[in-house]
């Protein structure tokens, strides 16, 4: 989300790719270069792996809300690291009219702002999506990038979708919307593009396939491994003390 970095290269690959009849494809461009980098080659994404066991017939999920959220036990500089500063990824589907809408809102820790027109906002990545029930796919899918003020991050951190049912503060965020898809799109399609567009955040990957990557899951072992031979460490020296 900083202007010198590279946004999300493997989704931009594979949305600029994409050959779907009757999908036509829209994508934003940055105003202050006007292109696309495909002059270095030397850039790539490690942490592509996605999955689609959450239900991948889609008519069969249920409405409602979700929270993913990196482990409580970790700190914070392996939350950054190993979560993309991840604070949560929210999630709701919603049924109507033979339509099953999808939303997913990914929120990073507070610590992450950026200066836009001189004001401070916390930006969070949005997709959205609709499944059409009788033809059984995706029929419009969309990506944003959403900005929200020091006070309205802090009252939809730990809310979900349904917080405007819930509280009478309305949260409405500033939007940029990044790209879209009109047309029939099949659920794998689908799947990946939401994992890649949420590039590096293990949390959409979790959802879809109900566990983290097995590079995360082998991080987390050695972090646990790690912390529990320090604790016994200390209370191996404790006794010793206790008993001199």
């Amino acid at each position: 989300m900083h202007p010198l970095n590279h946004w999300a290269p493997h989704f931009v690959e594979r949305f600029w790719a994409l050959e779907l009849p009757g999908v036509k494809k829209y994508i934003a461009l940055d105003a202050d270069r006007v292109r696309l980098n495909v002059d270095d080659p030397l850039w790539a994404e490690a942490d592509t792996w996605f999955g689609a066991p959450f239900n991948e017939d889609v008519r069969q999920i249920k409405a409602g809300t979700a929270k993913l959220r990196p482990p409580q036990d970790l700190e914070t500089h392996h939350v950054d690291f190993f979560f993309a500063q991840a604070h949560c990824v929210d999630i709701k589907w919603t049924d109507g009219s033979g339509i099953k809408s999808f939303q997913a809102l990914e929120l990073k820790t507070q610590d992450v702002q950026l200066d836009v027109e001189g004001k401070k906002y916390h930006p969070a990545r949005y997709l959205h999506a609709e499944f059409d029930l009788d033809a059984n796919c995706f029929r419009h899918f969309d990506g944003a990038v959403q900005l929200f003020s020091p006070d309205e991050y802090l009252q939809r951190r730990d809310s979900d979708f349904n917080m405007t049912i819930k509280n009478a503060a309305h949260v409405k965020a500033r939007s940029r919307k990044l790209f879209k898809l009109n047309g029939p799109v099949d659920t794998g399609t689908w799947v990946d593009l939401c994992c890649h567009f949420c590039s590096g955040n293990p949390l959409m990957i979790e959802y879809f396939a109900g566990v983290y990557p097995r590079h995360v899951t082998d991080v987390l072992e050695k972090i646990r491994a790690v912390k529990q031979s320090q604790r016994s460490h200390r209370g191996d020296r404790g006794l010793k003390y206790s008993r001199s």
